[in-house]
């Protein structure tokens, strides 16, 4: 039977890392570079490569979703704001196509990052394949920030029906990528967003509510992990990086 790849693993598992090169490109598999992409502010314009590794045509159609968050969960509208040329696109086998991306001035929202997912669906092939074929469906973060853009994490406790809880917020105008997060050097566990959006907030254990967090995350396109020390009142204790 021939071998069903499917390269979303890899650009996913590149994309949690916050990486912003390509995905490695594998035998039969689609490799994109890069893998998070970020609008520039000045310009309002970007490109991303897909290349076919595949020995047979490879075809696509993509969708735009604006990319938000709610008590930690990730909420995706779809939109028209983000125009994608070409939307629908086949590659032929050891091609590669670049997909261009553009976000109208009046689509950018002053001194904030705006947040999308770009959703790529591929299509059933024309051709016969022997054996079983796997259809790809890729999630890129597409962002758009502002110049000077930067997070900035504060902790509140916010009293609830089952008692007080510990709100991370990102009250800056950037993303963050969460790595870890810890008290007194024991690691929190309870799962909490990949990403952190700008004005987005996730809720942490509340016996965290008398102690200080370190917050370990990747800023915008940086691949220097950021360690910051919060502190319940929302005062950075401190902050390095390392």
């Amino acid at each position: 039977m021939k071998r069903a790849w499917a390269l979303l693993a890899v650009a996913a598992l590149t994309a949690s890392a916050g990486l912003s090169g390509a995905a490695i490109a594998q035998p039969e598999g689609i490799q994109i570079t890069p893998v998070i992409i970020d609008i520039p502010p000045d310009r309002g314009v970007t490109s991303f490569r897909l290349h076919n590794w595949r020995a047979e045509e490879a075809a696509f159609e993509s969708s735009v979703f604006v990319w938000s968050q709610k008590d930690g969960q990730d909420i995706l509208t779809p939109t028209k704001d983000l125009l994608i040329a070409p939307s629908v696109f086949a590659i032929a086998a050891g091609k590669e196509q670049i997909v261009r991306l553009a976000l109208p001035a009046d689509a950018r929202a002053a001194g904030t990052e705006k947040s999308y997912r770009l959703i790529l669906r591929e299509l059933p092939s024309s051709q016969p394949v022997e054996g079983l074929r796997m259809q790809l469906q890729i999630s890129l973060p597409v962002f758009a920030a502002p110049k000077n853009a930067a997070p900035n994490l504060k902790l509140r406790k916010h009293a609830s029906g089952a008692g007080a809880a510990i709100i991370l917020t990102n009250s800056g105008n950037s993303r963050i990528r969460l790595i870890s997060a810890s008290s007194e050097g024991s690691a929190i566990t309870q799962d909490l967003p990949l990403y952190l959006l700008s004005g987005a907030s996730a809720e942490l254990p509340p016996e965290t509510s008398s102690r200080p967090i370190v917050v370990q995350y990747l800023a915008q396109a940086s691949d220097t992990p950021v360690s910051q020390k919060l502190s319940i009142d929302g005062a950075a204790a401190s902050a390095g990086v390392r």
